[in-house]
């Protein structure tokens, strides 16, 4: 995700600072799996020569997280469609009210 300027997110739309927030959230969450990831493959490693002859200790071994275990937040469909329609009106307003045309 590239950098915007705040010029360009004061004239986004409500849809738009949604998406936004969206996928900073979701690169974020990203971010965040990398790291749990790699402190779990790092204990696997820390561990093996305490595993005992013959053993090995796989990362997986150690704990599974909730997103490896398909248990990740599924979304709400009623609350996606209620969003949606709160940002198409506020779309039209602002579009109304201020005669904002969209930026693609």
């Amino acid at each position: 995700m590239r950098g915007i300027s705040l010029t360009e997110l004061k004239d986004c739309t409500l849809t738009e600072l949604a998406v936004l927030s969206e996928e900073a959230s979701r690169l974020e969450m990203e971010r965040e799996k990398s790291e749990w990831e790699r402190s779990r493959w790092m204990c696997a490693v820390l561990l093996a020569p305490y595993s005992g002859k013959g053993k090995t200790i796989r990362p997986k071994d150690l704990t599974v997280f909730p997103w490896e275990k398909g248990e990740d937040t599924k979304a709400d469909p009623e609350r996606e469609k209620r969003l949606k329609e709160i940002g198409e009106r506020w779309d039209a307003e602002m579009k109304k009210r201020y005669g904002i045309e969209e930026h693609h």
